[in-house]
């Protein structure tokens, strides 16, 4: 049986039309810690990995765990993974066994580790072609050579381990050619978190890859590099412990880390819950009100206990919020279990997607707590005011090419100003425009973050690269101005601090 075919695209990159997303239903999405989980099996995700593998469409696994929901609340790039991720499953028993105290449990943890070997026979029976990338070298030879010996017949499309770099000095060019000549329907990386995570967001849908998973450890379990818990310890949730045990100078800070973000977060959940509700009913708009905004809608969000309730009400919402702003009524709600958030996490990604914000009305105090907490603040938005939220309508509704990068040409030089969300596209195209100007001439690189609110890697990458065609050369800079305080901190975070900053304003 022969993979499905896909259009060739250009192994560097650029530009691909955004496809639409497969017929089959997304698994009901319960939303823990400010991460959202599928609640799926072990069986339903392989099938699910072949129903995306044989559609072609870009697809991105996430395999989730306590260690990726701290990342993902320290960082807005890790929590935009997940929040676009097209299945998020529970890799570790902490989201499963709290599920159960705030909204419907899931039904199963989903290990990583064990969903990869069962992938070879999933595979061969489907005819589907595996890729492994990372791991140290040779690894991912082994772990593919031994699939092939216990499942006669799997394809492997290759594998690859690329010389050691951080996420921004990594060949990414080089592993997109290779991907696009080997043409894998399921790409597994094993960089480890958050670096893989953030180099498929970065590569996997310029080069068409049906579905990339993150894989941790698991290619080294499977070549015998690292061994795997008992099974005692792994059905009993203590599989951590057993890793402790052999590597304790490795893992006692990141674990340390995990439990304390843990206590953390349940304790200042429990006392969001228990304090009063507040006042409800912040402002919320009249429909006379909105209709200065062409397809603009309002929407009472309802309470949700069942995934069959949360299907029904998703079915209208995601087409308004594909139609036109959408606007949710929370009046009368005073807490929000974790399938009503997941609601608004996938309501929110939709919005996204059409270039708008989800925005929140008739939000009580407590469910303000919350989302704040949780940190869905970044990703949709509590207007004061009709005046508020018309004007941010304004804003999103702008022409495309005024929200976009704007270059500015100067003696000698150049002003960039870099639009709200700085992401792979524009990254793409900045870099473009920057090799071209450099050709004609520029040595100096002015950019602004005035508008700037979100930059994830691909956008430091860009940085990166103005600083070495630039920062280097004799007469050649590169400053930034106006760049908000988060994102200052990001560059911090990833090695970047030496880029000059002026004017920073305050999220």
């Amino acid at each position: 049986m022969n993979p499905p075919e896909r259009p060739a695209t250009p192994p560097s990159g650029g530009e691909t039309e955004n496809p639409s997303r497969p017929a089959t239903p997304e698994p009901t999405s319960l939303l823990l810690f400010g991460v959202p989980f599928h609640d799926v099996t072990e069986d339903e995700t392989l099938q699910w990995v072949v129903d995306r593998a044989k559609a072609g469409t870009p697809s991105h696994v996430v395999t989730s765990n306590l260690d990726f929901m701290l990342q993902a609340w320290r960082d807005p790039e890790m929590h935009r993974i997940h929040l676009d991720a097209d299945l998020v499953i529970a890799d570790g028993w902490p989201p499963v066994l709290f599920s159960r105290f705030f909204g419907p449990p899931l039904r199963a943890r989903v290990a990583g580790s064990d969903i990869v070997p069962r992938l070879g026979a999933t595979a061969r029976e489907h005819g589907l072609s595996l890729f492994a990338l990372g791991g140290a070298p040779g690894v991912g030879e082994k772990a593919m050579g031994i699939l092939k010996e216990r499942f006669p017949g799997l394809r492997v499309a290759g594998c690859a381990s690329p010389p050691k770099a951080t996420l921004l000095e990594m060949d990414h060019e080089g592993l997109r050619q290779t991907l696009a000549a080997a043409r894998p329907d399921v790409l597994l990386v094993a960089f480890g978190a958050p670096k893989q995570e953030k180099w498929i967001r970065m590569n996997a849908e310029p080069i068409r890859v049906p579905v990339s998973i993150g894989v941790g450890g698991s290619l080294d379990f499977i070549a015998g590099a690292q061994h795997r818990a008992p099974v005692f310890f792994r059905k009993v949730g203590l599989e951590w412990f057993w890793r402790l045990a052999l590597q304790p100078r490795r893992l006692i800070g990141r674990y340390s880390s995990n439990l304390l973000f843990l206590f953390v977060m349940l304790t200042r959940l429990t006392l969001a819950r228990l304090l009063p509700a507040g006042r409800s009913g912040r402002w919320v708009p009249s429909e006379s009100e909105l209709a200065p905004v062409s397809g603009a809608a309002l929407l009472r969000f309802r309470p949700m206990a069942s995934a069959a309730e949360a299907s029904v009400f998703l079915k209208e919402a995601e087409g308004k919020a594909g139609a036109g702003p959408l606007l949710l009524d929370l009046t009368g709600l005073t807490w929000l279990n974790s399938l009503e958030l997941g609601v608004l996490a996938r309501l929110a990604r939709a919005s996204r997607r059409g270039g708008r914000v989800l925005a929140l009305a008739g939000v009580c105090g407590r469910v303000g707590r919350l989302l704040r907490i949780l940190r869905l603040t970044r990703d949709l938005e509590l207007p004061s005011s009709t005046e508020d939220w018309l004007r941010r309508q304004k804003e999103l509704a702008a022409p495309a090419e005024e929200r976009a990068a704007r270059w500015v040409a100067e003696q000698g030089g150049a002003t960039l100003v870099l639009p709200e969300q700085f992401e792979r596209e524009e990254a793409e195209r900045a870099v473009g425009e920057l090799d071209r100007r450099c050709g004609d001439g520029v040595l100096t690189l002015l950019v602004d973050g005035r508008r700037l609110s979100y930059i994830d890697s691909s956008g430091l990458r860009f940085l990166r690269k103005a600083w070495s065609l630039l920062g280097r050369k004799p007469g050649g800079s590169i400053r930034l101005r106006s760049f908000p305080e988060s994102a200052i901190r990001v560059l911090q975070r990833e090695g970047l601090e030496f880029l000059p900053a002026e004017g920073t304003r305050p999220d």
